[in-house]
């Protein structure tokens, strides 16, 4: 790649299980499992999340395509430890 559009210095990890459940569970073991931990995830799951950070990534396919990029340019600002990116599924 020519240019560095939007790769964060912060270390990233997408978590993503079919099951809904599983995959918030998942993330907030992770989240205990680290200091500082800032999670992207879908609006309607935000509040099962016990990290301090959360952002809104959207409530659809679309919104979250529209963000993610935004979001993923601006975490190294947030000084965390990792990035919980909540996986989608089509």
């Amino acid at each position: 790649m020519k240019y560095r559009h939007y790769a964060p210095n912060t270390k990233c990890m997408l978590v993503y299980s079919k099951c809904e459940e599983k995959m918030i569970n998942r993330i907030n073991e992770i989240t205990n499992e680290n200091k500082r931990v800032l999670v992207l995830g879908k609006k309607q799951n935000l509040d099962k999340y016990i990290s301090n950070l959360k952002w809104n990534m959207g409530e659809n396919l679309e919104e979250i395509a529209k963000n993610i990029f935004t979001l993923l340019r601006k975490v190294d600002k947030e000084n965390v430890d990792l990035v919980i990116i909540e996986g989608v599924r089509k």
